[in-house]
Parts: C-alpha cells; structure tokens; sequence
C-alpha cells in the first residue's frame, strides 16, 4: 500500500512538473511577442517622422530657384531685347548749294522707333530748322523727316544711314541721311533692358529739291539717347 502511494506521489509530481514547464513558453513568449509588436512600430513611426523632418530640406532649393527664374533681364546684367527708342537733341551747322550762298542753320532732331537689340536700331526722325543765306535779309525753314537704320558699337558708337522727304520753304524733294557719332556718358539700366546716354552726333543731309541744286546741310548736335 505504502509503495502505490509512493508511486502515485511520484507520478503527481511529474505530472505537475510538465504542466508547469508547459505553461513557462507562452508565459515567456506573450511579452516577447508585445516586445516584437512594440519594436514594430517604433521603426515605422521614426521612419515617417524622418521623411517629414526631410521634407522641407528637398524643397527648399526649389523655392531659392523660384526668385531666379522669375528676375527679369536688365541692361546691367547684360539682358537684351527689343525695346522702345527716344532721342532728342539740338543743333546748327549750314545750309548750301552751288546756286545759293552759304545760310548758317539752327534746328532740333526727336528720335522714335525701335531698339531691336544692343547692336541695331531702327527710327523715324522728323527734323525742323531755320536758315539763313548770306547776303539776304530773310532766311527760310526745313521741316522734313527720314527714316534711319543704326547701328550701336560697344555702347559707345554709332553710325546711321536713312532716306526721307524734305520741305525748304517751298521747294521740296527727296532726302538722303547719314549719321555718326558717339555716347561720351552712357549708363546701364538695372530695372529693365535700357541704356541712356548724353549723344554728340554729325548729321549730313542732302535734300534734292525741284529746281535747284542739291542743297548739303551738315549740323553738329548735342542730345538725349534711350536706346
């Protein structure tokens, strides 16, 4: 009897032996599998978080670009283009023919059109101006106008050729233009494609009017050039 209940207490221990080793895995695998779930998400939640800390960074050349695409082009950044064209200026010089004795002439000159580019300009030019003739007590008056296609030499130079018509006193007749001078003070515009300069110019103007000889009248400007 002793011996069957020693081997009953026996076999009660082992039996408690393995339920208790039974219940020690997944005692000890709950917290390592809420360990591995908890693990888990900290590598997305820091992930995310990396790409939202990154992102300003990826757009912040995109917004420093964004100012230089829209500057616009100046003169004093070496911006070209097409551009309106103004100029005036005053002057004198004389008025002759082989037929008429040599008048002194006084006038003014305005310049509108076009500056196609830094190199070629291209403007009407109405003229209006007062002679005289030696020997005569009462002059007359030119009022005339040409077209002119210029061109610009490193901002300081130019010369110009045109035609046009031209009214002295009352004959009239076709006119030929040439021009050449200079910008002595020139400056760039850092606002928009323009220069501005002080102009010191020669015009020679020939006028071939019914009746008479062709007239030659040189004059010897100072004005104000847009261009």
């Amino acid at each position: 009897m002793k011996k069957r209940v020693s081997g009953l207490a026996i076999m009660m221990g082992f039996l408690v032996s393995g339920v208790a080793a039974a219940q020690e895995p997944t005692e000890t695998e709950a917290p390592v599998a809420d360990d591995a779930a908890a693990e888990g998400e900290a590598p997305g939640e820091s992930e995310e978080a990396a790409v939202t800390e990154e992102a300003p960074a990826e757009e912040a050349p995109a917004a420093e670009a964004a100012p230089a695409a829209d500057a616009k082009p100046t003169s004093a950044t070496g911006g070209d283009g097409a551009r309106f064209r103004f100029g005036i200026s005053g002057g004198a010089g004389f008025v002759s023919n082989s037929a008429v004795p040599t008048g002194f002439y006084a006038g003014g000159d305005l310049r509108l059109g076009v500056q196609v580019n830094d190199l070629i300009g291209v403007y009407a030019m109405p003229q209006l101006g007062f002679y005289g003739v030696d020997g005569y007590p009462v002059g007359g008056g030119i009022l005339g106008a040409t077209g002119v296609v210029e061109v610009t030499l490193f901002d300081r130079g130019f010369v110009g050729v045109g035609g046009g018509y031209g009214i002295m006193n009352s004959p009239s007749g076709p006119e030929l233009h040439f021009r050449i001078g200079g910008y002595p003070l020139v400056s760039r515009s850092d606002e928009k494609v323009r220069r501005k300069g002080l102009s010191l110019a020669a015009d020679i103007r020939m006028y071939f009017v019914d009746g008479y000889p062709t007239f030659i009248s040189p004059t010897f400007n100072i004005g104000y050039e847009a261009f």
